[in-house]
């Protein structure tokens, strides 16, 4: 087996993880998901900041759950990019947070991929949609992401299957490993699985 590698695309409603093993000129992709939380605040009357933390909590036990389980040496990232409000910034920085904290409390280097880093290193295309995005790594990875996103229960749209609806969490996090395989430090790291 290679270097283990964990992606993440970080947000309090959607969290999109890939789990990837890195060999010296391959790239297998181990198991992917999406960590979802709806907010319960209105439904159950108590403070947004309390159920936001509930929510934080939640994810970062299942990430927890997914480094135990993989044991990565490095995290990648979507960065963090075009937030509407300050509202949804916090929401997103808490996540993002979760993220460093593993990073820093299990000594994983961390990289980051900007939504442009993705368009331009998955398609070439400035331009590329999700769904773009989603087709291209499904054919670089002879389907397999879309597969293991549905065997988990995240699927598409039943009405369009060109709405990949929460699935765009798991190929940002998959796409955030991809761009930056050419890394100094990934390449560090697949040397050391040549060795």
């Amino acid at each position: 087996m290679g270097v283990i590698v964990l992606g993440l695309d970080t947000g309090l409603a959607n969290t999109g993880w890939c789990v990837a093993s890195m060999g010296a000129s391959t790239l297998t992709v181990i198991e992917m998901g999406v960590i979802s939380s709806e907010s319960n605040a209105k439904k159950q009357n108590i403070r947004a900041g309390d159920d936001d933390w509930a929510r934080s909590i939640a994810i970062c036990k299942e990430l927890l759950r997914v480094v135990g389980k993989h044991h990565p040496k490095a995290i990648t990232c979507e960065a963090i990019s075009h937030v509407r409000n300050s509202a949804a910034m916090a929401k997103i920085g808490r996540v993002f947070g979760i993220g460093a904290a593993l990073s820093a409390f299990y000594d994983l280097p961390t990289l980051h991929a900007t939504p442009r880093d993705i368009k331009l290193g998955v398609c070439k295309n400035l331009k590329a949609d999700k769904l773009e995005i989603a087709n291209a790594l499904d054919q670089l990875f002879a389907g397999r992401p879309r597969q293991l996103l549905e065997e988990l229960g995240v699927k598409r749209s039943s009405k369009n299957d060109n709405n990949i609806g929460r699935q765009e969490h798991g190929y940002d996090a998959l796409a955030s490993i991809v761009v930056n395989l050419d890394h100094d430090l990934m390449r560090a790291l697949r040397q050391g699985v040549a060795c």
